[in-house]
C-alpha cells in the first residue's frame, strides 16, 4: 500500500490541501461512500510520509471492520475508489485556479440553456476580466479568441439575418487572434528545441518554421505590436539563420519594455538566453560584450531570474556567474557573491560549488599578481581547491582538467600538464554525453596546449608562427586568448 498511487498522490498534498481533500470526500457530491471517509480519518494522521507500520491492510481492515474476518478484496476496492475520487480533486484544484475555464464553461452552460440576460452579463465581465491582466502571451490571445468566438455563434442565433454584418465583422480579429496565439506558442517550442538541439544533438527541420519566419520578417510592423511574437522571431532569426545581428543590441530593450506583459517564466527565460547570446560573442572574440554580459548577469540577480523556488539557485548558474566576473577581472564582486549567495545553493552541491568557484578566483588573481612569490601562491591555493572538489559530474570533470593544465603551464610545470593531456584526451573520446560543441572547444585546447609545451621546451620560430595561425583562426578553442598571448610571449623571448 505504501507505493501504490493513492499514496503517492496523498503525499504530494500540503496540509492545507489534505484538508481540503477531506471536505471534498465528505460531499456527497463527490463521494457517497462513508466507508472512504472512514479509511481516509484512519490514514490522514500518518501524513505526509505515510511509512507507519499501522499502514497495512490487515491493520486498516480491522479498524474499519472489527467483527469481520480480513478480506483483502474489500480493502483493494476501497483503495480503488479512493484513489479515483483523489484524482478527481487534483484536477478540482487545477480548475478551481483556472478562472477563464470557469467563465468560458458558465457561458456555454447559459448559452445552452438560452439564458440571454445573464449570458451577456457574464460575456461582459469576462472580456473585462481578460482586459483587466496584464500579460499578453499566448493564453491571452487563445482565451480572446474563444471569447469572441462564444460571443459571435450565440448572436448568429439570436438575431435576424440581416443583423449579421454587426457580428460577422469581428470574424478578422477572432481569426487574428488565433493566429497569434497558434505563432506564439510555435516560435516558443522552437525556441526551446534550438537550445536543446545541441546539447542532445537532436536534428530536426522544419519548413513550416523557416516560412513563418520570413512571413514575420516581411510584416514587421505588424508583428511589433504583439511584441512576444516579435522578441521570439529577433532570438530565432539569430539563432537559426546567422542574420539579424542587428537585433541583439535591441533585444534587452524590447525584453525591458515589455516585461510588464510577459508572464514570469518567459521573462527569465528572455534574460537568460540574452545573456548566452552576450557570452557566445565574446567567445567568438568580440571582447566588448564580457562586460555587457557582466552587468547583465547583475541586473538578473536584482529581477532575481537565476532564483528557483524556495530563492535556490544550481550550481551550474552559480559556478557560471563567477566565471563571468572573473572574466572581466571584478574578483572582489566574484567572492563578494560567493559567500552571499553559497547558502542559496542545494545542500547536496553547495560545498562543491563553491570550492571550485573558489579555485576560479584564485587561478585569476594568480594570473593578474606581477609578484612571483604572490603568483605562485595563488595558483597553488588554485590547485588546492581544485582536488577538493568531487568530479563525478562530468562538468566539473571537463574544467578542472581545463584550470589544472592551464594552471601547470603557468608554472612551467610541463610533465604534470602532459600528463593531464593524456588522460583527459582518452576521456573526451569516450564521453559521448559531453556536448559536441564543447567537444570540439576542448579537444583543440588540449591540442594547441599540447603543442606549446613542446615549442616551450624548444624554441622553433616558425613552428610558433604556424601555432599562432591555427589558434587565430579557430575561434572554437577553450583558453584561445590565453594560448596567443602564451605563443606571443614565446615569440618575444625568442627574439
Amino acid at each position: 500500500m505504501r507505493d501504490s498511487r493513492l499514496i503517492l498522490i496523498l503525499s504530494s498534498l500540503s496540509f492545507d490541501e489534505l484538508r481540503e481533500f477531506g471536505k471534498y470526500l465528505n460531499s456527497p457530491l463527490h463521494n457517497t461512500n462513508k466507508t472512504i471517509v472512514r479509511f481516509f480519518n484512519l490514514i490522514k494522521r500518518h501524513h505526509p510520509e505515510y511509512t507507519s507500520r499501522a499502514l497495512t491492510m490487515e491493520h486498516i481492515h480491522k479498524k474499519i471492520f472489527p467483527s469481520k474476518k480480513y478480506n483483502p478484496a474489500v480493502i483493494r476496492n476501497i483503495i480503488s475508489e479512493m484513489t479515483h475520487i483523489s484524482e478527481e480533486f487534483l484536477v478540482y484544484l487545477e480548475f478551481d485556479k483556472d478562472t477563464f475555464s470557469r467563465k468560458r464553461f458558465l457561458l456555454n452552460q447559459l448559452d445552452l440553456r438560452n439564458i440571454e440576460k445573464l449570458f451577456e452579463k457574464n460575456l461582459k465581465d469576462s472580456f473585462q476580466h481578460l482586459e483587466s491582466t496584464k500579460v499578453r502571451d499566448e493564453f491571452y490571445y487563445f482565451n480572446k479568441y474563444q471569447l469572441q468566438n462564444i460571443k459571435r455563434n450565440f448572436y448568429t442565433r439570436n438575431i435576424l439575418a440581416g443583423e449579421r454584418e454587426s457580428v460577422d465583422k469581428i470574424l478578422p480579429e477572432i481569426i487574428n487572434n488565433l493566429t497569434n496565439a497558434f505563432i506564439i506558442t510555435f516560435l516558443k517550442e522552437y525556441f526551446t528545441y534550438t537550445n536543446v538541439k545541441d546539447f542532445f544533438e537532436i536534428e530536426y527541420r522544419n519548413k513550416f518554421f523557416d516560412v513563418l519566419i520570413e512571413h514575420i520578417s516581411a510584416e514587421r510592423d505588424r508583428y511589433k505590436e504583439v511584441p512576444l511574437i516579435y522578441i521570439l522571431f529577433c532570438f530565432l532569426s539569430i539563432f537559426t539563420k546567422e542574420k539579424d545581428e542587428e537585433n541583439v543590441p535591441q533585444l534587452k530593450e524590447l525584453i525591458d519594455e515589455n516585461k510588464e506583459i510577459m508572464n514570469w517564466s518567459d521573462f527569465r527565460d528572455f534574460y537568460i538566453e540574452l545573456y548566452n547570446l552576450y557570452k557566445n560573442k565574446q567567445l567568438l572574440g568580440n571582447k566588448s560584450y564580457g562586460r555587457k554580459s557582466f552587468e547583465l548577469i547583475k541586473e538578473m540577480l536584482k529581477e532575481n531570474v537565476f532564483l528557483h523556488e524556495g530563492n535556490c539557485m544550481t550550481a551550474h548558474t552559480y559556478t557560471n556567474i563567477v566565471h563571468a566576473a572573473v572574466r572581466v577581472n571584478e574578483l572582489d564582486w566574484a567572492e563578494n557573491f560567493l559567500n552571499e549567495y553559497k547558502n542559496m545553493l542545494p545542500v547536496q552541491h553547495r560545498e562543491n560549488a563553491y570550492i571550485y568557484s573558489s579555485a576560479v578566483v584564485n587561478l585569476k588573481k594568480g594570473l593578474l599578481s606581477k609578484k612571483v612569490n604572490e603568483r605562485r601562491k595563488y595558483l597553488g591555493i588554485a590547485l588546492e581547491f581544485l582536488a577538493r572538489v568531487k568530479n563525478d559530474d562530468y562538468f566539473y570533470m571537463l574544467r578542472i582538467k581545463n584550470m589544472q593544465i592551464h594552471i601547470y603551464c603557468e608554472l612551467k610545470e610541463y610533465e604534470h600538464a602532459k600528463k593531464i593531456i593524456a588522460g583527459y584526451k582518452q576521456y573526451l573520446s569516450k564521453k559521448n554525453i559531453i556536448p559536441h560543441e564543447n567537444k570540439i572547444r576542448y579537444s583543440n585546447y588540449i591540442r594547441f596546449t599540447k603543442e606549446l609545451i613542446k615549442l616551450s621546451t624548444k624554441c622553433d620560430g616558425f613552428a610558433l608562427r604556424q601555432l599562432k595561425k591555427q589558434v587565430t583562426g579557430n575561434r572554437m578553442t577553450e583558453y584561445r586568448g590565453w594560448l596567443l598571448k602564451k605563443i606571443n610571449e614565446l615569440e618575444n623571448s625568442s627574439n
